[in-house]
């Protein structure tokens, strides 16, 4: 399980640096569910990846693949940075983001948001998302602050989606239930409670596979 901590050192001497694991940290939280914060592992392992100047957008579109995965898999333990390791490494393989004006590029992902059907309640969040890619896809460059502005925006869009199905939370968490029952034998309550929530909340994301910070990742980085 998570642990409250104090600040790593290299985050505390840095606001621009904290400013980008928090938005990582609220990412993956709003994947997973449970605490805000992260275990000692991964915020040493986060630490480690923003000093070396990777993006937030490339860190959440690997946390996008690997929930993805765990989807397909049933996967026990619960989502961490660690197990995105791998996954970040193949963004690093990946031909690089092109630096110059994108010219349109997220304009099918963006006609595709702007198409898809929501409730009132995620007009906000549907018109913040598409004003942060758009702003994403007319820049001269790939800048991470926009890459973590889109992020944000993508985040804010899930977790309001989650509020506004509030009437479903019970119905959604024994879908999952019912998903994952092959596992339940083999894990302690917590660890049970803990993919219960992951599962809910990935059947609440399907629901809006547009907006996704992988779809935005590689597209750019086509």
């Amino acid at each position: 399980m998570d642990e409250p901590l104090v600040m790593d050192p290299e985050l505390a001497g840095s606001p621009a640096l904290a400013d980008r694991a928090e938005a990582v940290r609220d990412y993956l939280v709003a994947v997973r569910g449970g605490a805000p914060f992260l275990s000692a592992v991964d915020e040493r392992l986060l630490v480690g990846w923003l000093s070396e100047g990777v993006p937030v957008l490339a860190i959440a579109a690997a946390i996008d693949a690997v929930a993805e995965r765990r989807r397909r898999r049933r996967a026990r333990g619960r989502m961490g940075l660690s197990s995105c390791t791998k996954e970040l490494g193949k963004q690093a393989a990946a031909p690089p983001v092109d630096s110059t004006p994108s010219s349109g590029r997220l304009a099918g992902l963006l006609g595709e948001l702007r198409a898809m059907a929501v409730d009132a309640s995620l007009e906000p969040e549907r018109a913040a998302l598409c004003a942060e890619l758009q702003a994403l896809d007319s820049s001269a460059a790939h800048p991470d602050e926009l890459g973590r502005a889109a992020a944000l925006a993508i985040r804010g869009f899930h977790a309001a989606a989650w509020v506004a199905a509030s009437a479903e939370h019970g119905a959604l968490r024994a879908q999952a239930e019912a998903l994952l029952e092959p596992l339940r034998s083999s894990l302690a309550e917590a660890e049970w409670a803990e993919l219960v929530e992951e599962q809910a909340r990935d059947l609440l994301r399907r629901r809006f596979p547009a907006v996704s910070a992988k779809r935005v990742w590689d597209t750019l980085s086509a």
